[in-house]
């Protein structure tokens, strides 16, 4: 019997659906228990904002940055000279400079997994960008090490795959985890995190935003928008930019420790694999298991406005499995366990969503990762919750804005 969650989700952390009522009034209300919302509540409640953070789901990490698989790249998905080559290279360094900040914060609180990220020519008509991959990314203020296909083939024991290059920064982390320690230390810091606690409607009173769902009355001063594509709902304005994309993961039974010695992208950084860690979905024998993920150029559409996590596509699900057995051979026979899917939420243009709402300085949003949550969203957080404290979020690349939209 294939499981359809993740392996860690085997052992899910008790703070995840520790159970907390809403009260009738909050300084700020955040929706959406991902990364992202616990990270700006935990960053409210160190400030000493009354904050109360509202989750529609049994549990915390719930949704994409709990099911996915913990990537932690050093850019935003793509080759870095395609990022210099669409907004610019001083837009570019600003995004890296996010994304830096973002590693930093992982660091801090010793999520990010040591020994770095591997990018890989997967297709041939990529090589040019992977050669040219290390330049860029040093211009963009990042470190690369450039490999050869025989360095890379001779390390990973793997077949058909060409030159590539190490990110050091880069890496993994468990989603699980990280979602665990930053709902002990929001909570720690005061801040309400309530499960359960679906938004129906917000509405602008004289005294704030009223959120109100089927057991929840609450009034707000500020709201934080850091769930999904589904906040259209809520707020109109988002409906053409934000669209769920699917996502989806196979994971093998257990192998020897060390078959893969760092994550690796390809293919565009549209598929990925990486080795879990002993005791994250591991198994007894401590060895870990081997998880594929990507492959959204098999899907119609790319797998844009797909929403039910419910639903594998065969196609996605087909190629996962033959990657796997076509670039590490020794694999081909390992069982597979685990196969399932997520639905992250992707902007229109393909960049984050992160600020208030063009006038309306009180709702701010915190979403559209396109599926690097794990990379952007704790910065993310610690941004919009600096921009409510003090009128002003340094270090937020402008076509990060909302307003972006508008102009």
């Amino acid at each position: 019997m294939i499981s359809a969650d993740p392996p860690w989700l085997e052992s899910r952390p008790a703070e995840l659906a520790e159970r907390q009522d809403a009260p009738a009034q909050a300084e700020v209300a955040v929706i959406g228990g991902g990364l992202a919302g616990l990270a700006a509540a935990l960053f409210l409640a160190e400030a000493g904002v009354a904050v109360t953070l509202l989750e529609a789901a049994g549990s915390l990490a719930a949704g994409f940055s709990g099911r996915a698989s913990g990537l932690v790249p050093v850019g935003l998905g793509e080759h870095p000279g395609r990022l210099v080559d669409a907004v610019g290279l001083d837009a570019a360094r600003q995004m890296h400079a996010f994304l830096r900040d973002g590693r930093q914060l992982l660091v801090t609180r010793g999520a990010l997994g040591e020994g770095g990220l591997l990018t890989v020519c997967a297709m041939p008509e990529e090589e040019a960008e992977v050669r040219a991959a290390p330049a860029v990314l040093e211009r963009l203020g990042e470190q690369a090490l450039a490999w050869s296909a025989e360095e890379v083939a001779a390390r990973l024991h793997g077949a058909g795959l060409g030159l590539g290059y190490l990110a050091p920064e880069g890496g993994a982390v468990a989603p699980l985890a990280l979602a665990a320690d930053l709902a002990r230390a929001a909570r720690a810091a005061g801040a309400r995190l309530c499960v359960d606690q679906g938004v129906r409607s917000l509405d602008e009173g004289p005294g704030g935003t009223v959120l109100r769902g089927p057991r929840l009355e609450l009034q707000a001063d500020a709201v934080i928008l850091a769930g999904g594509h589904d906040m259209a709902a809520l707020v109109p304005w988002l409906a053409p930019i934000l669209s769920p994309v699917r996502h989806q993961w196979i994971a093998t039974a257990p192998v020897a420790a060390g078959r893969l010695p760092w994550p690796i992208l390809g293919q565009h950084t549209l598929s990925s694999w990486q080795q879990l860690p002993a005791g994250q979905g591991a198994g007894r024998t401590g060895a870990g298991r081997i998880v594929a993920g990507g492959a959204r150029y098999a899907a119609a559409d790319m797998a844009f406005g797909q929403d039910d996590a419910t639903r594998l596509d065969p196609a996605m699900d087909r190629v996962l499995r033959a990657n796997l057995a076509r670039f590490f051979p020794d694999l081909a026979t390992v069982p597979v366990t685990h196969a399932w899917a997520a639905i992250a939420t992707h902007a229109c243009d393909g960049l984050p969503v992160i600020g208030p709402l063009p006038g309306r300085a009180t709702l701010v949003c915190c979403t559209a990762f396109q599926g690097w949550d794990h990379a952007l969203a704790l910065r993310a957080g610690q941004a919009v919750a600096h921009g409510l404290l003090s009128g002003k979020a340094p270090g937020v690349p402008a076509l990060f804005s909302p307003h972006r939209m508008v102009l």
